[in-house]
């Protein structure tokens, strides 16, 4: 669930970083030059151009701009408080020794398996040291020899001719 929280008031975040910098490109590109401290307008609204409500939209932004902080704000009230400094101390310890416990109980299994590796290796190199030995003529004889004789010659020479 906070995970959740904290998505929403990202993108609360998210959407309210774009309306400001929406809102200041807007007022800057279409609202009329104004004087501020009484000098003449160099450049002036051109004629027949609708004369954009400067007020009206920064009316329509704020608007905007505060229902996005609202819920913003509503996002963060209901993330729960972190626990004082003293609890997630004692919840690190806690995670630090339940590591250890973890990692040595890895090195334990670890060395159980490289013994069971190294029996399985031993074991490989004694059967490809005996099959080596016999060579390859000397395996198929035995397999032939360990074949069971098909009953009443059926689907092998019997030496009987047909």
């Amino acid at each position: 669930m906070t995970a959740d929280l904290v998505t929403l008031a990202q993108v609360e975040v998210n959407t309210l970083g774009s309306l400001l910098f929406a809102t200041i490109g807007e007022l800057q590109r279409d609202a009329q030059p104004s004087s501020l401290a009484g000098e003449p307008i160099i450049h002036k609204q051109p004629e027949g151009k609708p004369p954009y409500d400067a007020a009206a939209r920064a009316k329509g932004f704020a608007e905007e701009i505060m229902g996005c902080v609202q819920r913003l704000e509503t996002c963060v009230r209901q993330l729960p408080t972190p626990p004082d400094e003293a609890a997630q101390m004692q919840r690190i310890r806690e995670l630090q020794a339940q590591s250890e416990q973890l990692s040595q109980q890895l090195q334990q299994e670890q060395a159980v398996a490289e013994v069971k590796l190294r029996q399985a290796q031993e074991a490989f190199g004694v059967l490809a040291a005996a099959a080596l030995a016999q060579g390859p003529w000397q395996q198929q004889q035995q397999q032939q020899q360990q074949q069971p004789a098909a009953p009443g010659g059926a689907g092998g020479h019997d030496g009987a001719a047909a």
